[in-house]
């Protein structure tokens, strides 16, 4: 008898453990600060990846009271993941549409099992000092692929057709001077600069396509570029919005390698306005 409810104890073990060990938690969470069973009108959003296993990236977002009144730190940290265990640090301010809040804070959390949902549960601590301020609350999360009844619905604007895009106004962000030797061998790596919130893109070479309505996010799009010193001295690469996602504008971080030098080039594109970085052949 006693073997028989040992054997039934780890067989429950094992279950109930598959469930949370290992798991992958990359992606959306969403859920509030307190109980789940007390949720108010805080929304809490992580969007995150995890590199090399363990290591933690991404975006917190903090909704207050409508998806208008918000403010979002990018977060670091780390996934333990023979433990089940979540640690996270608010590093710095990317939006803030709201006065009065900012103060930054870190997360432990428990990857568990809850009537079936994948959550992360714990406790988040302030570490910035402010007077007015809980220094310490309660966090509940739940992993999620689509809007749920709890998560703030972002309200999106249509774009408009896609044959006036290369019509807008363009800002020229930077000008890369380059050697013709460099030409044929050019990567672009492209990704989210903010929040991952359903940011397309497309990317024109001299106003012809090279990647069409792609979505930003933390993994980076990889472009390899080649120009040829023929067509002229002067080239640019475009980004244009074809949707701002719920947080306009679409902001990107351009990582551009060349065989010499490598640059990093923060640009920005909406309805109105798309953004470019020009290559100029230096004189040989």
């Amino acid at each position: 008898m006693v073997l028989r409810f040992i054997l039934l104890f780890l067989l429950t073990y094992v279950l109930c453990g598959e469930t949370t060990y290992g798991q992958d938690i990359s992606g959306t969470w969403v859920g509030f600060y307190g109980k789940e069973s007390n949720r108010n009108q805080y929304g809490l959003k992580f969007d995150i990846e995890v590199y090399n296993d363990s290591l933690i990236k991404g975006i917190r977002t903090q909704y207050f009271n409508s998806i208008d009144r918000y403010e979002c730190f990018t977060i670091s940290g780390v996934y333990n993941k023979a433990h089940a265990t979540v640690y996270i640090v608010e590093e710095d301010t990317v939006h803030q549409t709201v006065s009065g809040y900012g103060d930054k804070g870190t997360y432990e959390l428990k990857l568990e099992t809850i009537t079936g949902k994948i959550t992360l549960v714990g406790k988040w601590k302030n570490a910035t000092g402010g007077l007015f301020t809980s220094q310490t609350s309660k966090v509940w999360m739940e992993k999620t692929l689509t809007d749920t009844p709890h998560t703030p619905k972002p309200v999106v604007k249509k774009p408009p057709s896609e044959d006036k895009a290369l019509t807008r106004a363009t800002n020229v962000v930077d000008k890369i001077y380059i050697e013709a030797s460099e030409l044929d061998s050019i990567q672009i790596d492209i990704t989210d600069d903010n929040e991952v919130d359903g940011d397309l893109v497309s990317l024109y070479v001299d106003d012809k396509t090279v990647l069409y309505k792609k979505e930003l996010s933390y993994t980076p799009i990889t472009y390899l570029l080649q120009l040829d010193a023929s067509t002229g001295r002067k080239h640019s690469i475009k980004m244009i919005a074809e949707h701002t996602g719920s947080m306009p504008p679409c902001t990107a971080k351009m990582v551009i390698t060349t065989p010499k030098n490598l640059y990093i080039v923060k640009i920005a594109s909406n309805y109105r306005t798309n953004g470019a970085v020009e290559f100029i052949l230096l004189d040989q």
